[in-house]
């Protein structure tokens, strides 16, 4: 019979036998390897495979309630043993979980079934859940519930707020956190309530709304009906800025003349309005006497008349009168009395 290699496939090891001559197989001496057998594992054993009544590869197993940690064969090669170690043989339980970006406590290789380990994550990263428990699906298959994970965990930065402040200060916001903005004298905040929240995901967040105070300014103000409102319009009605009231011709004023744009973006005060001015009868000049204007046809409340008399005549009464509020004057038109005339007689006599 031809000379043949013969090779063994244990694992992923290839192993060249012995050749075969004449039919004869070259007997291999008692200790193929060396050791002839690999050590066993503690609460455990393997089993061979023999070639030439040599052990050339093993499968390793563990007694009940324990389970294999390591490699779970080995193999002769060139007379030594792949592996000069045997895999360990743990309790049943969950192995040590692989966590990114954090760090778990208490480590250990091995854990028991209902053991507990907390997490922690790096800076920038959050745990899943602070705990995870080592649970037993089926036979001995475990695993960890929840699964240990560190999630991304943005966070807000401090705010840059001009013209106000905020509280509390922190360096980082955690998301769903409020801070609440304090603006100047002359500015507000966008929110109502002047709070802002810190929104976003694991990867971004911000702040809504916007932590922000703007200038307070008042819309252009209402002019009375027959009125109007000085100035009428500017580019911008800044808290404390003023605005004077007036009336149409045949009107008055009635409420405060002037008002001021408030914090709370509007004006102080009520709008005054514009009443029409009360008319009176045309009044009559004194006998042997004028008046002052005399062309004057519609006479209105505030108007004042003056009453005079003619040479040779004193007023008896008052010298002028003003139209009231109610239509009527006053006054009355004084009487023009004629002054008396007194004669003077000089006599003349003998000296």
């Amino acid at each position: 019979m031809s000379s043949l290699t013969w090779i063994a496939i244990v694992g992923l090891i290839c192993i060249h036998l012995v050749p075969c001559e004449g039919n004869i197989w070259d007997i291999l001496r008692p200790k193929f390897c060396s050791p002839s057998i690999p050590r066993r594992p503690l609460n455990g054993g393997f089993s061979c495979s023999y070639v030439n009544h040599a052990c050339v590869s093993v499968r390793y197993y563990c007694h009940s309630g324990y389970k294999l940690q390591g490699e779970n064969f080995n193999a002769c090669f060139s007379r030594t043993w792949l592996f000069s170690s045997p895999p360990r043989c743990v309790e049943e339980g969950c192995d040590a979980p692989t966590l990114r970006n954090g760090d778990y406590s208490p480590r250990r290789s091995n854990h028991r079934a209902s053991s507990v380990i907390t997490i922690r994550c790096d800076d920038g990263y959050k745990p899943r859940s602070r705990h995870s428990i080592c649970r037993r699906r089926y036979g001995s298959n475990y695993y960890w519930s929840p699964s240990p994970y560190c999630t991304r965990d943005a966070k807000c930065d401090p705010p840059n707020l001009r013209n106000g402040n905020y509280s509390p200060l922190r360096s980082k916001y955690n998301r769903n956190t409020a801070i609440t903005v304090t603006c100047r004298p002359g500015y507000k905040t966008r929110s109502r309530d002047s709070l802002s929240y810190c929104r976003g995901n694991s990867y971004a967040a911000y702040w809504e709304p916007l932590p922000f105070c703007f200038s307070t300014v008042c819309n252009d103000p209402v002019a009375p009906t027959n009125g109007r409102a000085i100035p009428e319009t500017r580019i911008s009605w800044r808290v404390n800025s003023t605005v004077k009231y007036d009336c149409n011709n045949e009107f008055k004023l009635v409420g405060q003349n002037s008002s001021y744009c408030q914090e709370s973006g509007s004006f102080a005060g009520s709008l005054p309005s514009c009443v029409r001015l009360a008319t009176c009868p045309t009044p009559i000049p004194p006998t042997n006497g004028r008046m002052e204007p005399r062309s004057k046809t519609t006479w209105r409340e505030t108007d004042r008349v003056s009453f005079y008399c003619d040479v040779g005549f004193t007023p008896v009464g008052a010298d002028a009168a003003t139209c009231g509020a109610d239509g009527q004057w006053d006054n009355v038109a004084p009487t023009c009395a004629e002054e008396a005339v007194v004669e003077v007689t000089t006599g003349s006599g003998d000296a």
